[in-house]
């Protein structure tokens, strides 16, 4: 059985994902979901937030897409920053 990935479930607990993905097909939602675990990497926070852009919009995100992949992984990181 495979470990649950507390990110994951982070994720899908969001009530920004849930609430801004209601439209989404389930293609887009988990590119959407691949993106916040990208921009909530530890090892990312000192890279140029125009790199990360750049490197989700060749992953086929649109700028909405990144603005709320960005807003949610923002809420995740402090939610983890709170916790620690």
């Amino acid at each position: 059985m495979d470990p649950k990935d507390p990110l994951k479930e982070a994720i899908s607990d969001s009530n920004v994902f849930s609430q801004s993905t209601n439209g989404f097909s389930k293609v887009r939602k988990l590119l959407l979901k691949s993106a916040i675990n990208y921009l909530t990497d530890p090892r990312l926070q000192f890279s140029a937030n125009v790199d990360q852009k750049l490197f989700l919009a060749r992953k086929g995100l649109n700028r909405d897409e990144i603005d709320l992949a960005y807003e949610i992984a923002t809420e995740l990181i402090s939610k983890q920053n709170i916790s620690d």
